[in-house]
């Protein structure tokens, strides 16, 4: 996809694609560096050993937002078969579930909490061919595809090419999404009618957000979050109403009714930064301008 830089006047000038340096010297460690920032991802190891039986090293380990474990994998050259790869190391790290908590412990703290529901595994490449695309939507596994280019100017683009979403209701999907919605009638119970009422209709509005099937729901023990590439919110039933968190600071958000408090050093059950309070009856217009501007701020 190409840049385009525009002067004073209006008018525009392409910002051409440089050469850019090797993937292991380039992409990577800037991955690494910056995983919170691009990914809301925390690091967790590098080039980590599979050992003797697997023989391999798995480019990057992390750990996401909702807990859930992580592996990056980069292409380095052309032949290389990125997808079948990630794949074997992807059932590595199922099959080694301890290996990846202890190693998580060493970087997190051993207070590190780790989610075994949805483990992602993230590749990428300067291009992926067709093949590889559809080859992913067959797996019925957690599986995003990313380019990236370098621009002059030191400008740095990623673009997500395939994400989970996207693929077919395999039965393993189809056991996945029963599961999820068994997760969120559990939120939903023993609470007053009207909050349940108050939750879907504000549901309804949040998976309404972008496009088709790009905001994703994922429910957890002590909250209901939705995401991009990233949390953008995530939602607390409660008995008097819903707690809404954002996962953007409080200063960075238009608030004319002073509904959000800051919870960045707060315990708190979502990823949000900030948080406030929707009691039934308040209606969902004022909420959903807050939820809007968190999804605008974290794309």
């Amino acid at each position: 996809m190409p840049l385009f830089k525009v002067d004073k006047e209006g008018r525009v000038e392409q910002i051409v694609v440089s050469p850019s340096p090797k993937e292991k010297k380039g992409v990577q460690p800037i991955c690494e560096k910056n995983l919170q920032s691009l990914f809301h991802i925390r690091f967790v190891a590098t080039e980590h050993p599979t050992g003797q039986k697997h023989a391999g090293r798995i480019d990057t380990l992390g750990l996401d937002e909702n807990d859930n474990p992580v592996i990056i994998e980069y292409k380095r050259t052309q032949d290389e078969n990125i997808v079948t790869q990630g794949l074997y190391y992807l059932d590595w790290l199922l099959d080694h579930k301890g290996d990846f908590e202890i190693a998580a412990q060493k970087v997190l703290g051993k207070t590190v909490k780790v989610t075994w529901s949805n483990p992602r595994l993230i590749l990428i490449a300067q291009s992926f061919s067709k093949f590889d695309t559809h080859a992913v939507s067959k797996t019925g596994e957690n599986v995003e595809l990313k380019t990236y280019r370098f621009y002059q100017g030191d400008l740095f683009y990623f673009e997500d090419i395939f994400t989970p979403q996207e693929v077919s209701e395999t039965p393993e999907k189809k056991t996945k999404l029963l599961k999820e919605e068994h997760e969120l009638s559990e939120h939903l119970a023993n609470k007053p009618a009207e909050v349940q009422k108050l939750f879907l209709e504000l549901r309804d509005l949040i998976l309404a957000l972008g496009p088709e099937s790009k905001v994703q729901e994922n429910v957890v023990q002590q909250y209901v979050a939705y995401k991009t590439n990233r949390n953008f919110c995530e939602i607390n039933v409660q008995k008097k109403g819903l707690k809404v968190f954002v996962d953007v600071p409080k200063e960075k958000i238009k608030d004319d009714k002073s509904m959000i408090e800051d919870y960045s050093k707060r315990g708190r059950p979502g990823t949000g930064e900030s948080a406030f309070t929707v009691s039934p009856g308040e209606g969902t217009d004022y909420p959903m301008n807050i939820i809007k501007q968190s999804y605008d701020l974290t794309l």
